[in-house]
């Protein structure tokens, strides 16, 4: 089985785990958030094999914080697509700023599965 595909296949396993955790009103949103960034980074990773952790943490933050920012704004197809399951799963519903540090947790944990599967 190739590097790629292990990628992939972490990053279904940690999309389906946060989908079922969304289930439960006793797991805390942030936990979410932190699957959510561990899912792009290994989304990433498989795309980017040969990039370094560093670059694809980087690429993962940035592309994370840009989708937390792009709440704030106000456009209403925008608006209505987040309205969606997909837009909701995909973008959010709102701006807060717990999500950012949910975000880095979820890149450190991936970083420390993906130096353990990629070495």
């Amino acid at each position: 089985m190739t590097k790629r595909l292990i990628n992939v296949g972490i990053a279904v396993v940690v999309i389906a785990i946060g989908i079922i955790a969304r289930m439960f009103s006793s797991i805390p949103g942030s936990v979410g958030d932190v699957l959510y960034a561990a899912a792009v980074f290994f989304i990433l990773r498989s795309i980017l094999m040969s990039s370094t952790r560093l670059v694809l943490a980087v690429v993962t933050i940035l592309l994370c914080y840009a989708v937390e920012f792009s709440n704030l704004i106000d456009i209403s197809w925008l608006n209505d697509f987040r309205e969606t399951t997909l837009g909701k799963l995909s973008l959010g519903s709102g701006f807060l700023w717990s999500d950012l540090w949910a975000y880095l947790v979820g890149i450190i944990v991936a970083w420390t599965i993906d130096s353990k599967v990629n070495p």
